[in-house]
């Protein structure tokens, strides 16, 4: 069994076997939800939409150089470290394997 210990939110006498009490963590959990939607209504943009389907014409992946898979607009430069949006010298085609795997090697 494991030992309850407080809620990490201050005030909160609620015991929990993790780091919050049910309440707190979905609280937080709402707040981190917005802002990724926040983050992901970029990638809907008419601007973005334009600059993507230019660089994917170009049918092979930028990283693996792969030619029969389809592809997405990757960011060279992620913009969460300071790449520009829309510079299309920032942006190329990836596989979906290779821009999930700079994705989550890039995740701050």
């Amino acid at each position: 069994m494991t030992a309850l210990r407080p809620c990490l939110t201050a005030d909160c006498p609620a015991l929990t076997s993790t780091t919050r009490c049910l309440e707190h963590q979905r609280e937080r959990d709402r707040g981190r939800n917005r802002a990724r939607a926040d983050e992901m209504r970029f990638y809907t943009t008419p601007r973005w939409l334009r600059l993507r389907n230019e660089v994917v014409r170009v049918g092979r992946c930028h990283w693996c150089g792969v030619t029969d898979k389809r592809l997405v607009g990757d960011h060279v430069v992620p913009v969460s470290q300071g790449g520009a949006e829309f510079d299309p010298a920032n942006v190329v085609a990836a596989c979906y394997s290779c821009n999930n795997r700079r994705r989550t090697r890039d995740a701050p």
